[in-house]
C-alpha cells in the first residue's frame, strides 16, 4: 500500500515548476543507482530490465525522460549529468546509447548533437605497402628489468654496508655491485666508442657486433631506463590527458561507451551488443564498425605520443587485443579472417586516430583540465561538450 508523502514535502514539491519536479525526481533515481552497485548490475542491458517498474532501475529514468520529452520539458544539466554518469557506470553500451538519444531529444532543439558522432572516421581500409611500425612497448619486460636491477643493486649495497659495519670483508657484495655497473658500461661501450671515433678519426674502427650478442648495442640499457622511467613516473596531468582522449574520442566517434580508459573489453562489448535484435547502437560487427572501434582504442595512444616521448598511461596493445576478444565472442567478419586486412586496418585506424587527436586536441586539453581539478564525472564532461551546462532548467 502506497504511503502518502508528508504535507510539508508535498507543499514544497508543488512549488517547483513541472520541469523542475521531473529533473529532481530524475536526480534522485540516478543517485540511488550510482550509490547502489547491486541495483544497477543488470538494470541497463535492455530487454525486460529496461522497462522494469522498479524505482532503482535505469528503465525508470528512461520512462520518466520519455514522459518529459512528450510534455516538452527539458531536463536540467545536473539531471542530464546524473543520468549519463549512472548509465556509464553500468558499462552497457545499449543503455548509454538510449540515454544519449533521450537527452538529445530533451535538450537539443533539433534532437541531434553537434558533438556526439560528429567525427566521420574514414572506414575504407586502403592497402598499405611497407607500413611504418605501430606504437608498441613491452612494459612487463621493462618493469621486470628495472625491478630486478634495483633489487640486485640494493641488496649488494645493503649487504656491503652491513658487513662493513660488523667488521666482515664485503668482498662478494662489492664484486656484485661492480659487476652490475660494469655490465651497464659494457652494454654502452660500443656506442660510446663509435661516437668518440667520429671526434677522433685516428681511433681504430670496431668490428661489427654479432646479432645475438647480449651486450654492446645499448638494448639492455634502453630496456632498463624505460622500466625505471615507468617506475618513477607519476604524472596526474598525463593520466588525465589520456583519460580525456579516451572519453572525447569515443564521444566524437559516436561510440556509446564512455569509460575513462579505452579498453578492448569495452570495445568488444559494444560491438557484440550491437548485434542484438532491436539494439539502439546500430551494427558495428562489420568492417566499418570494427575500424571505428580500433580508432577509439588508438586515440589515447596517439595523443600521449603527441605530448610525451614514452607511452606510460595508454596501452598500444589494446587494439590488437580487440581481434582476440572478437574471435572469442564469435564475431565473424572479413576483418577477423583476413590477416592482411587486419594489419592494414590497424595501420589505417592509427593514422585516423592521430588526425582525430590533433583535430580535437584543444577539447581534449579542456576535458583534461576538468579531470585534473577532481570531482568530475562522465556526465559532467558530456554535458560540457554538448553545451548543456549553459542552458536547461
Amino acid at each position: 500500500m502506497a504511503v502518502a508523502p508528508p504535507p510539508e514535502l508535498s507543499r514544497l514539491f508543488s512549488t517547483l515548476a513541472p520541469a523542475e519536479q521531473y529533473s529532481t525526481t530524475l536526480l534522485g533515481i540516478c543517485g540511488k543507482i550510482v550509490d547502489g552497485p547491486a541495483a544497477q548490475g543488470g538494470a541497463a542491458r535492455g530487454g525486460a530490465a529496461a522497462t522494469s517498474p522498479g524505482a532503482d532501475s535505469l528503465g525508470d529514468c528512461w520512462l520518466l525522460l520519455e514522459e518529459m520529452c512528450g510534455l516538452a520539458h527539458c531536463a536540467s544539466p545536473r539531471a542530464a549529468s546524473a543520468l549519463l554518469t549512472a548509465t556509464a557506470a553500468s558499462a552497457a553500451p545499449q543503455a548509454v546509447a538510449r540515454s544519449v538519444s533521450l537527452l538529445l531529444r530533451s535538450l537539443s532543439p533539433s534532437g541531434l548533437s553537434s558533438s556526439y558522432g560528429c567525427y566521420a572516421a574514414p572506414v575504407r581500409v586502403p592497402r598499405i605497402r611497407d607500413p611504418p611500425p605501430l606504437p608498441a612497448d613491452d612494459r612487463a619486460k621493462e618493469v621486470t628489468a628495472a625491478v630486478s636491477f634495483l633489487g640486485a643493486l640494493g641488496t649488494s649495497l645493503t649487504l656491503s654496508s652491513a658487513m662493513s659495519a660488523s667488521g666482515a670483508d664485503p668482498l662478494l657484495p662489492n664484486a656484485a655491485t661492480v659487476s652490475l655497473l660494469s655490465a651497464l658500461f659494457a652494454d654502452n661501450f660500443y656506442n660510446i666508442f663509435s661516437k668518440l671515433s667520429t671526434l677522433f678519426p685516428k681511433l681504430p674502427d670496431l668490428p661489427p657486433l654479432p646479432p645475438s650478442f647480449p651486450l654492446g648495442s645499448g638494448d639492455l640499457t634502453r630496456v632498463l631506463v624505460a622500466g625505471l622511467s615507468r617506475l618513477a613516473t607519476s604524472d596526474p596531468s598525463r593520466d588525465c590527458r589520456v583519460e580525456a582522449a579516451a572519453l572525447v574520442g569515443a564521444y566524437k566517434l559516436g561510440l556509446p561507451t564512455f569509460p575513462f580508459q579505452a579498453s578492448s573489453l569495452e570495445a568488444a562489448a559494444c560491438i557484440v551488443d550491437s548485434t542484438e535484435e532491436g539494439s539502439p547502437i546500430g551494427r558495428l560487427d562489420a568492417l566499418p564498425g570494427i575500424v571505428k572501434a580500433l580508432v577509439w582504442l588508438f586515440v589515447p595512444v596517439a595523443y600521449e605520443e603527441m605530448k610525451y616521448p614514452q607511452l606510460v598511461s595508454s596501452d598500444p596493445r589494446e587494439p590488437l587485443k580487440l581481434y582476440e576478444r572478437l574471435e572469442k565472442a564469435g564475431v565473424s567478419s572479413m576483418i577477423t579472417k583476413d590477416e592482411q586486412l587486419r594489419s592494414d586496418a590497424l595501420q589505417h585506424a592509427y593514422g585516423v586516430a592521430k588526425k582525430l587527436a590533433r583535430e580535437f586536441g584543444d577539447e581534449i586539453e579542456a576535458v583534461a583540465e576538468q579531470l585534473l581539478g577532481g570531482g568530475v564525472t562522465v556526465g559532467d564532461v558530456v554535458v560540457g561538450m554538448e553545451g548543456w551546462d549553459g542552458g536547461g532548467e
